[in-house]
């Protein structure tokens, strides 16, 4: 989560929504977007972890504008995938998780063994966590990070060229019919909030 105290506002930044990448490039001296700060605090599956994906607000940001890095959900579900696969799975060579669709048959269908809150979450089910509304976030499109963050912070910004890069072409090599309707059951809040146009 970022804070903006001059603009009053307050910036969350989910799993795999391009959110080490952004703290990069808000410290990258060419962006002169004034004072921030990151704010981190415990995740769901720990007590004793802190995480910059914590998005509880201060009772002194309550009445804050809070925007929130969003992401076409069966996107960000190929990039979870990545991730695990990167970040743990090498850990667990003979896991069946290692693979595409049993990893997203897992988190589509709500089977907890093996993942964390990060994976099996969507963006709506972090942000309720937290207690927020999801409809009643502004919603800033990974797929138009770039001018989104402008226009929310008023002022130009310089982003590395990958931010935004989506997995969506392709979709079809992913996506059989019946993985795509229970995906799109798992995220059908996020869908509904930002992606109704599909």
């Amino acid at each position: 989560m970022i804070i903006f105290p001059t603009r009053e506002l307050v910036l969350i930044t989910p799993p795999h929504t391009a959110s080490r990448n952004l703290t990069a490039a808000l410290l990258d001296p060419q962006n002169d977007i004034g004072p921030w700060y990151a704010v981190h605090g415990l995740v769901p599956d720990s007590c004793r972890v802190h995480d910059h994906h914590y998005c509880t607000l201060h009772p002194e940001h309550l009445t804050w504008r809070v925007a929130c890095v969003v992401r076409h959900p069966l996107d960000r579900l190929i990039g979870l995938h990545t991730h695990w696969v990167t970040a743990v799975g090498s850990k667990y060579p003979e896991s069946p998780l290692q693979q595409w669709k049993k990893f997203a048959r897992q988190v589509a269908l709500g089977e907890r063994s093996g993942l964390s809150w990060m994976y099996r979450w969507t963006i709506a089910d972090l942000l309720t966590y937290h207690g927020h509304d999801p409809y009643e976030v502004q919603p800033i499109k990974f797929e138009s990070l770039a001018t989104e963050l402008e226009n929310l912070l008023e002022t130009p910004i310089v982003l590395p060229p990958r931010f935004g890069h989506s997995h969506r072409d392709p979709w079809g090599d992913r996506y059989d019919s019946r993985l795509r309707a229970q995906a799109s059951n798992w995220a059908a809040q996020d869908l509904l909030a930002w992606y109704s146009d599909g």
